[in-house]
């Protein structure tokens, strides 16, 4: 069992480890495919933009850019924001949230790296645990390959006889000797 449990987990240990680059290639790769061109559906949109506000980030790869003048409410700086924030152009939609002709501020960085952060992090875990159940299996058998060695192997050990005749050792206790 603990072969075949190696057997499949060592693979997978294997290409988590050597095949990062191209993970990270093809998540770009997967998410700039449909960038805001009309394909996003209500789902994806409002996974996104919960993204946004979750990250502190706009759009995935230009930043607030890719929205046009269509920049959602989840690009808009909070006062506790700790990513940088740029001042949104006049023609946006979101100018009519101007304060005293103050320009609405938002996120300034694009949410792809985040999340290609995230993903990565998660990959990195996933190899650290199968790593860590492949080195437990590995230690396991080892050991047991250890013991069945020590178990077979013959050793001259004398008998131990047990004599009536044998006498008890003259011992005194040491309050005696003060």
């Amino acid at each position: 069992m603990i072969l075949s449990s190696l057997y499949t987990i060592t693979p997978a240990v294997i290409i988590g480890l050597f095949r990062k680059p191209q993970v990270v290639e093809e998540l770009k790769e997967m998410f700039e495919g449909g960038e805001h061109s009309g394909l996003l559906n209500d789902v994806h949109r409002a996974h996104l933009n919960n993204t946004q506000m979750e990250l502190q980030c706009c759009g995935l790869s230009q930043g607030y850019k890719e929205w046009g003048n269509d920049i959602p409410e989840s690009c808009i700086c909070t006062e506790a924001s700790t990513n940088p924030c740029v001042a949104v152009p006049i023609d946006s939609l979101h100018s009519k949230h101007k304060i005293d002709d103050q320009p609405v501020m938002v996120y300034k960085e694009p949410c792809l790296p985040y999340l290609i952060d995230r993903y990565v992090f998660l990959l990195n875990v996933t190899v650290g645990v199968l790593l860590g159940l492949t080195l437990l299996f590995v230690l396991s058998v080892v050991l047991s390959i250890i013991i069945l060695c020590q178990l077979n192997k013959k050793e001259d050990i004398p008998a131990v006889v047990y004599s009536a005749k044998a006498k008890a050792g003259n011992y005194t206790t040491l309050t005696e000797l003060i």
